[in-house]
């Protein structure tokens, strides 16, 4: 069996990473920087984003920690600019964060609502417009978006998270359609 290094070499480019301080944003910078990456660790839980990232160090990878809540179009803009600062270019973003919801739509409070928008597809959202903007006068890059199983079967008291991965996977495929021309996968 070949070792995934062999065929999967990022040496030289940069990647951000969302919701990178545990989970599957953390294997995301993980691998990312195991290929040689260099990742920009992005979470709202700023301490944990520094572990990612001093781990990738320790590991002899190049990563930088930011704190970031996607809600926030100037946040998630301020956290590609910082890799494109540091390292001059964005070649994979990936839009990582997310949070579950439980309990019956018909009981959902408007807060729960805006809050689990606000950070599974705004957030989302938010990133790919950023990264379109950084990747575009380079004319390639790869933006990765996690959208979720839950999307292919309804399940009580887990719409809100379906309904916003589902959406996820429709901004995703819009966005191919949209700038797939610029050699933006």
């Amino acid at each position: 069996m070949r070792d995934v290094s062999e065929v999967f070499r990022l040496g030289g480019r940069t990647a951000v990473v969302t919701g990178a301080a545990s989970g599957i944003g953390r294997a995301a910078a993980e691998v990312l920087a195991a290929a040689g990456a260099r990742v920009v660790v992005g979470d709202l839980d700023a301490r944990g984003a520094e572990e990612v990232a001093a781990a990738i160090r320790a590991d002899g990878g190049a990563a930088l920690a930011q704190a970031v809540n996607v809600a926030s179009r100037e946040q998630v803009d301020a956290l590609v600019a910082r890799a494109t600062a540091e390292w001059g270019r964005l070649d994979v973003m990936c839009n990582v964060a997310g949070v579950p919801s439980d309990g019956p739509l018909g009981d959902l409070a408007e807060a729960e609502f805006d809050r689990v928008v606000g950070i599974n597809l705004k957030g989302t959202l938010f990133g790919c417009q950023a990264a379109v903007r950084a990747m575009t006068p380079r004319g390639s890059g790869s933006i990765i978006n996690v959208a979720s199983g839950a999307i292919d079967r309804a399940v009580p008291n887990y719409g809100l998270y379906a309904l916003t991965k589902a959406a996820v996977t429709q901004l995703t495929q819009t966005l191919a359609t949209e700038v797939g021309a610029a050699g933006i996968r």
